[in-house]
């Protein structure tokens, strides 16, 4: 598998509309922090832990057949963030870890003034930086150093991303 890996058009209609009702079914928290160092009284955003849903099932299976191999979930939860709630560059899982991989999903309409990248870093400190559109999906290895940026003062919502750690069976 690449280490970065774009996917427009994730989902069906059909499939949108579950994750819609799915995600409605549980209760935002104010509890997540991402990065080293961060603690709860400093940077903190929503979330949601959807781990525990259709949803497992859903993105276990998409997952499968667009790396066309076996998976296994370890989290899956939605992120909440609003101006002013910016993680830290962080990785998901400790860096001598193998065959894990991160999936972050855009389930909302969103405007590039809104701002909101997912920003991710290669072996070479490259820096991709990716605008979290409706509908899109994106597979990292879990290793890699990333942020997701908070929205900008124009954004009238928050940014949500689905994000799901997995690791490849080999």
């Amino acid at each position: 598998m690449t280490n970065l890996l774009v996917i427009e058009n994730l989902f069906s209609e059909y499939e949108i509309q579950l994750i819609k009702e799915e995600s409605n079914k549980c209760s935002w928290e104010l509890k997540h922090v991402a990065g080293k160092g961060i603690t709860k009284t400093t940077r903190v955003f929503w979330v949601k832990d959807i781990i525990n849903t259709k949803l497992a099932e859903l993105f276990k299976k998409k997952i499968e057949a667009g790396i066309k191999q076996n998976i296994e979930i370890r989290r899956l939860k939605i992120n909440g963030q609003s101006h002013g709630q910016c993680a830290e560059w962080h990785t998901d899982i400790d860096p001598n870890s193998v065959n894990f991989f991160s999936m972050v999903y855009f389930p909302n309409d969103w405007l590039p003034e809104y701002g909101g990248h997912l920003m991710i870093k290669d072996n070479n400190n490259k820096i991709t930086s990716i605008l979290p559109e409706f509908n899109k999906g994106v597979i990292f290895n879990s290793t890699a150093s990333h942020i997701g940026l908070e929205p900008t003062i124009h954004c009238i919502t928050q940014r949500e991303s689905i994000a799901c750690i997995f690791r490849v069976l080999r």
